[in-house]
């Protein structure tokens, strides 16, 4: 959980100052995307491969890994970005409408993540072993979360 803290939450910073170019990093939206590393990058993950694994096989081939890839590019994917965008928005009190947001921008970032994480996930699952799993995701996603901030505070389209 500490990792999932430290990964979000690096990715927000290198979006505000790197991507945004801000002067100064925005606290609260920080300890938004913290909290968000805290619950759900470090903490359900790790449950997330456990299971996949429970229910496909720990196996590591081909075979296996479509499954795995399948289930969490077309199901996982969409409701986590979705929960992601919506996250910030809430708990950043967004002055935009977040059913204008998603409409608008949760298309273009999930294409946007079957770019990144289908060919990555395609190596965890046939490669990676369970236990380094949500390390080696977690080493994406400081670039990804650094996208994923970006885009859940700025218009994609």
């Amino acid at each position: 959980m500490l990792t999932g803290i430290i990964i979000t939450g690096g990715g927000d910073a290198i979006a505000q100052l790197l991507i945004e170019r801000k002067e100064s990093i925005d606290w609260h939206r920080f300890g938004t995307l913290c909290s968000y590393g805290l619950l759900v990058t470090g903490g359900v993950n790790h449950f997330y491969y456990k299971s996949l694994d429970n229910a496909f096989g720990a196996q590591l081939n081909i075979k296996t890994a479509a499954k795995k890839l399948v289930i969490d590019q077309c199901v996982l994917a969409p409701l986590e970005i979705a929960f992601f965008m919506s996250y910030c928005s809430v708990l950043n009190k967004s002055s935009g409408s977040l059913t204008e947001k998603l409409k608008t921008d949760l298309k273009p970032v999930v294409i946007n993540n079957y770019i990144v994480w289908i060919p990555a996930q395609i190596l965890n699952f046939t490669y990676i072993p369970e236990k380094l799993r949500v390390l080696y995701t977690c080493i994406i996603c400081m670039g990804w979360n650094s996208y994923m901030s970006w885009a859940s505070h700025n218009s994609v389209s």
